[in-house]
């Protein structure tokens, strides 16, 4: 009854960020962001108004274009919604996120974690293996679908991204920063941080870490694709059609990441 109450609970709340919507404000003109009662208002150069319910929105991606006001940014904070802010090069600049209401297991963990004298190289591999489970399965899926891939591309792919951790880019730009708006909202549900620091002063990147990992999953999956359809708007539409399977992945490299730090302190307390 437990485990059958635990996954209800899930898919609950699955489905209310389902029916919430990100909101992009890609204006190349100025737009000033106010709020009135529980709305945000958009006023443009012309006499254009836009009111979006805070209720209806999940996370805000916005450019240097959109001038916001304190009321607005602290109607997003009281309502648990995060503003993400791209550069000119799509990716993201820096985000205003929520205070953790409740922090997870997971947080109290990477606290105890980040005391470990080599947590950056334990950290290092936990990457790198999340890494190769991204290639494993893409792989699979290729030689499944009847396009498997050279002995020569695959060696080439796990050289540059799974050690390494670049890879060729074949959708927009502006992909990047759609990824780790997506993971900085969905952290701050698990009661996350997107940074931690080490006992030695050195960022935990986990924000960026797994925003990386989604966008190179897409990558992966949708180059080929996707990769024709350059315009942003229609690459955005495919990311929200996908959404649920995005949020599942982001599930799975926060579980994965939980076991791992939970051997790690095993072996070491």
């Amino acid at each position: 009854m437990l485990n059958a109450q635990s996954t209800a609970a899930r898919f609950s709340a699955a489905a209310e960020i389902l029916r919430r919507k990100p909101l992009y404000l890609a204006t190349r003109a100025t737009i000033r962001v106010t709020a009135e009662a529980e709305c945000l208002v958009l006023r443009g150069t012309g006499s254009q108004v836009r009111r979006f319910p805070v209720a209806r929105l999940d996370r805000i991606v916005c450019n240097r274009h959109a001038d916001w006001s304190g009321e607005a940014l602290a109607l997003c904070l009281a309502r648990g919604i995060t503003v993400t802010w791209l550069g000119a090069d799509g990716r993201a600049l820096g985000d205003c996120s929520p205070r953790l209401a409740e922090p997870s297991t997971l947080h109290a963990a990477l606290e105890s974690y980040l005391e470990m004298p080599r947590w950056t190289a334990s950290y290092g591999n936990w990457l790198r293996r999340r890494r190769m489970a991204l290639l494993i399965r893409w792989a699979r899926g290729r030689l499944a679908a009847g396009t498997g891939i050279s002995r020569d591309q695959w060696e080439t792919l796990k050289r540059e991204f799974v050690y390494k951790g670049t890879m060729q880019p074949t959708l927009t730009a502006e992909l990047p920063g759609w990824c780790h708006a997506l993971v900085v909202a969905r952290l701050k549900d698990a009661g996350l941080h997107t940074r931690y620091w080490g006992y030695d002063g050195e960022a935990l990147e986990l924000a960026e870490d797994l925003s990386a990992l989604l966008w190179a999953g897409m990558n992966l999956d949708w180059g080929t694709l996707m990769g024709a359809a350059r315009e942003p708007k229609a690459q955005a539409m495919a990311l929200e059609a996908a959404m649920d399977g995005q949020i599942e992945r982001i599930r799975d490299h926060l579980a994965h990441l939980r076991r791992h730090v939970a051997q790690a302190l095993d072996s070491w307390l």
